[in-house]
């Protein structure tokens, strides 16, 4: 009979890719250059963040190379550049790949580990990294611990990451000993001095040097000249209100003490009996921020203040019983609400929403589109909202018995989320109305009312 047929020869297994070797710990650390966001992050309000991480991310996290330790163990650094549980803080924690052969299979690896951030020109300087360090008891391989928290991204984007998008790291495990803590570390952060009343102007400016797009902005500007040309010799330099904000904010950054403010109130064309009189803080916001408009037009970034916190208000009288509506669109730059009475945010964003009736002796008049006098309901929505929405809270009001401002101590509570969505326009929401009848050619003013650039962007 004949022999039976030959199997068929297996088709060889495709090769494996070739294994990373582990990154060595020297003295157990090592130094890692983490790609974290795209070079386009520079340019992204703090809510779009997440929209320019490397797209190989997974969920939003970069895992390192695994780390080599002295003692055999494997380690491997997890980072979420743009946070875990909640998008105000970078979130770090160190993975056990393999514990160290010494260590029995029931034991666990009790480690302090340490974690530096250092900034952009690849300084080492303790005074200028971040720096968090814990203590933990590893158990099983691929069990992992950390920090939600552990480095604030407002504070560490501008000066820890470079341009190109990565973050220098440097990871240190050692074994634990008596009395490892877990204490935040870091580049100190330091307050502004009172000159004397001046507590309101001190937290309107810790509000703007958080906001790294207007730090950012505000460090843009030129300097006054001094006498080389090229600088800013437009304005003396003690009348200088950005050259003078320059200074606070860099003291603010690199001191290890509370910065003075002297400077910038002597620019505003303040007396030193004017910082013992508390001025209206909206008023002193909106003082300062057109005296930095005023430096910026000339610059040639007209646009900067209201790119950055100016939006569109909508106000608008609807009649009930026929289809006429008069609106126009007005800028904003800030938004005032009110306190007194109120529990919280949301709460005073309806009640600033709220349509107002007009009946009776109040009824609009609607003669224009040959309707008369109407029921009708005024109000305001908000028709595109600004990378920031700068929100100003009506904490002083007159009191008639008093013939004097008086503060509102009333609690007032806002939440770590804010969504506008329920305070927009039909524009604002993406949604079309009916088109309107025939108006009046808008103004000047209004025509230069720029379009909304993505009214979906409602959540901060």
């Amino acid at each position: 009979s004949p022999a039976p047929p030959s199997p068929l020869p297996s088709s060889p297994a495709p090769p494996s890719p070739p294994a990373v070797p582990p990154v060595p710990m020297v003295d157990g650390r090592a130094r890692l250059s983490l790609p974290c966001f795209l070079p386009s992050f520079r340019r992204a309000p703090h809510r779009s963040l997440r929209d320019h991480l490397v797209p190989s991310h997974d969920r939003g996290r970069v895992r390192g190379p695994v780390l080599s330790h002295p003692d055999g163990s494997l380690w491997r650094l997890v980072v979420f550049p743009c946070g875990n549980a909640n998008t105000v803080h970078a979130a770090v924690f160190l993975e056990l790949v393999r514990p160290s052969p010494s260590v029995a299979s029931d034991a666990c690896t009790d480690v302090r580990v340490e974690v530096w951030l250092h900034p952009s020109d690849g300084s080492s300087d303790p005074n200028r990294c971040w720096r968090r360090h814990f203590r933990h008891a590893y158990g099983a391989a691929g069990s992992d611990w950390g920090h939600n928290d552990c480095f604030v991204l407002g504070r560490v984007l501008d000066t820890h990451v470079g341009d190109d998008g990565r973050a220098d790291v440097t990871v240190g495990v050692s074994p634990a000993s008596d009395g490892d803590d877990d204490p935040p570390a870091g580049p100190p952060l330091v307050g502004l001095r009172n000159q004397g009343a001046t507590c309101y102007m001190n937290a309107l400016l810790q509000v703007f040097y958080h906001l790294r797009s207007f730090r950012r902005a505000v460090y843009g500007l030129p300097l006054p000249d001094d006498g080389g040309g090229g600088g800013d010799g437009q304005v003396p330099q003690e009348n200088n209100v950005g050259f003078a904000l320059q200074g606070v904010f860099h003291r603010m950054q690199t001191g290890t003490r509370a910065a003075s403010t002297i400077d910038l109130t002597r620019a505003f064309g303040w007396s030193r009996g004017e910082a013992f009189v508390q001025h209206d803080v909206q008023e002193l916001s909106r003082v300062l921020l057109d005296r930095l408009e005023a430096r910026f037009a000339k610059t040639g970034a007209p646009r900067a203040i209201s790119d950055m916190f100016g939006g569109r208000l909508e106000s608008y009288v609807r009649c009930r019983h026929v289809e006429y509506t008069s609106a126009r669109v007005e800028s904003f730059l800030d938004v005032q609400l009110d306190v007194k009475g109120v529990a919280d945010l949301g709460t005073s964003l309806q009640k600033y929403v709220d349509a107002e009736a007009l009946e009776g002796e109040n009824q609009y008049d609607a003669s224009e589109a040959g309707f008369g006098k109407q029921d009708a309901c005024k109000g305001v929505a908000f028709e595109q909202l600004p990378p920031v929405l700068h929100v100003h809270l009506k904490r002083f009001e007159f009191d008639l018995a008093r013939m004097a401002m008086v503060k509102v101590q009333d609690r007032f509570e806002f939440p770590t989320v804010l969504d506008m969505g329920p305070f927009l326009s039909k524009e604002g929401r993406g949604e079309q109305k009916p088109a309107p009848p025939p108006q009046a050619a808008p103004t000047k003013e209004e025509e230069e009312v720029p379009a909304a650039k993505n009214p979906r962007e409602h959540v901060y």
